[in-house]
C-alpha cells in the first residue's frame, strides 16, 4: 500500500494565529520506493527567535527560498488527492499537524 509521512515546522501552536512555515511529505510507494517533497512558506512575516532556535528556519530563508501559502497548498491538497484515501502518518498528527494544515488551507 502506497503511504504518505509527513511533518510541519509552524511558528507557534496556535493553528488559528501561527503559521506554517515548512510542510515535509515522503510518499512511499508499494515497491518500497519513495518520494520526498518539502516546502518552505514566506507568509512576509517575521519567524519569532524562538522558532528559529528550534528549526533552523529564519526569516532571511523564508525571503529566499520561500513560496506563497498560497501556492504550497494547492501543491499539497494536489499530492493529497493524487494519492487518493491512502494512509497517511504524522508526528502529532491529530493532535497537532492535521488540525493546523485544515487551518492554514482555509486560510489561504
Amino acid at each position: 500500500m502506497t503511504y504518505i509521512i509527513w511533518d510541519t515546522e509552524t511558528t507557534g501552536l496556535n493553528p488559528l494565529v501561527d503559521d506554517i512555515i515548512e510542510v515535509g511529505m515522503r510518499v512511499v510507494h508499494d515497491d518500497g520506493t519513495h518520494t520526498d517533497h518539502q516546502w518552505l512558506l514566506d507568509h512576509d512575516r517575521p519567524v519569532p527567535d524562538h522558532i528559529v532556535k528550534i528549526t533552523g528556519i529564519t526569516t532571511e530563508l523564508l525571503k529566499a527560498e520561500g513560496r506563497s501559502p498560497y501556492e504550497v497548498f494547492a501543491d499539497v491538497d494536489a499530492l493529497l488527492v493524487a494519492q487518493g484515501s491512502q494512509l497517511q502518518v504524522c508526528h502529532n498528527g491529530l493532535r497537532f499537524d492535521a488540525d493546523f494544515l485544515a487551518q492554514s488551507m482555509k486560510r489561504h
